[in-house]
């Protein structure tokens, strides 16, 4: 089946493990944005993915469920070490893309672990 951005109503649509979808929908999340349906589709598929969207258009769940789903898929456990990092710009996005990860996530049977570095500014 191709998948294009009309027939892609649902995160459903993409065969997603049932943990990653559960998670979704806990949060309510059902229909992809159309940062997500146009990015999901290559990046599921192991491409590389370059998005530049406005805030709120859904970047960061398009680049979370990859990760989780070849997490899932490759069954890599905790023995095999990390398995993706994320850098961000500031502690506040790496704080929000975390707390994405885990809650997506959290029906899935691995750890999803935020480190931030650095030196809290004195005003």
């Amino acid at each position: 089946m191709t998948l294009n951005e009309e027939s892609v109503t649902q995160f459903s649509n993409f065969l997603l493990s049932d943990a990653t979808l559960k998670g979704l929908r806990q949060y309510s999340f059902v229909k992809p944005t159309l940062v997500q349906r146009l990015s999901l589709k290559h990046a599921l598929l192991g491409k590389d993915i370059i998005v530049e969207a406005k805030t709120g258009s859904g970047k960061t769940l398009a680049f979370a469920i990859p990760v989780l789903e070849y997490v899932y898929h490759e069954k890599i456990t905790q023995f095999d070490g990390p398995v993706a990092v994320v850098l961000t710009p500031t502690r506040e996005l790496a704080r929000q893309i975390y707390n994405v990860f885990r809650r997506v996530g959290r029906f899935h049977n691995f750890t999803i672990l935020d480190i931030m570095g650095g030196k809290t500014r004195v005003s």
